[in-house]
């Protein structure tokens, strides 16, 4: 299996500017890809030195892993266009885009199948898997969260196995685990950017924790989520 996450952008900035360029062609079947660099680059004011013709299409690439955005007939297809629940989430305030967002991690897979990550084809579906292991551990690194993904993902180790390991060092004060090399990509996944900046998540220091929001309104939709989207062969 193998395991991508988005890791170009995850502000709510980039993802608000794609769906509005999105938004505003909605009437037409889709957006071109050159199309949306060029929309893409007038409404973030990339300057010339920043306009890599990849990066410019990542720009929506948390859009499309959230399902708010995708493309036309089939996955990476060069055509973008906006979905209805982006149009949604577009028009959305605060509360309800977080609604939105909690709906959408209900409904799709981010392990494979998404319109974000082509080469994805993992059964662990990694935004859910960090907000599962705040909601166990009250809070998480970005190096538990890495080591999750290896005893889960590389190791197929069951998710309370995963967590009883990191709450064994916690009690005992012990350093993580180290795992291999190849897993510090995923280091630097972008998502948990967005779900801060959205107001799902806070940051204390070097831990994600969840907000006061989440907290009070979403518990039970996070205990109730599965860290996997195919349980076929467990």
């Amino acid at each position: 299996m193998t395991l991508v996450m988005p890791k170009q952008t995850g502000t709510l900035k980039a993802l608000n500017a794609s769906l509005k360029v999105l938004y505003d062609k909605r009437n037409q079947d889709y957006v071109s890809n050159d199309e949306f660099k060029e929309l893409i680059i007038e409404e973030l004011k990339f300057p010339k030195d920043k306009r890599d013709g990849a990066k410019l299409v990542k720009q929506s690439e948390m859009a499309r892993y959230f399902g708010l955005s995708g493309f036309y007939k089939k996955n990476f297809d060069r055509k973008q266009k906006i979905l209805p629940e982006g149009i949604k989430f577009y028009k959305a305030d605060e509360k309800t885009r977080i609604s939105i967002i909690f709906n959408q991690l209900k409904k799709l897979s981010f392990g494979k199948n998404t319109a974000a990550v082509e080469t994805s084809n993992s059964i662990i579906d990694p935004p859910k898997l960090f907000l599962k292991a705040i909601y166990e551990l009250d809070n998480l690194s970005i190096n538990e969260f890495v080591l999750l993904i290896h005893r889960t993902h590389g190791q197929n180790k069951t998710f309370k196995e995963s967590i009883s390991e990191i709450i064994n060092c916690r009690e005992n004060k012990q350093e993580l685990p180290k795992y291999p090399k190849e897993y510090n990509k995923f280091e630097d996944a972008k998502f948990w950017v967005f779900l801060k900046e959205l107001g799902i998540l806070k940051k204390k220091k070097e831990n994600y924790y969840l907000s006061f929001f989440t907290y009070e309104n979403y518990l039970s939709e996070i205990s109730n989520l599965s860290i996997y989207n195919d349980t076929k062969g467990l």
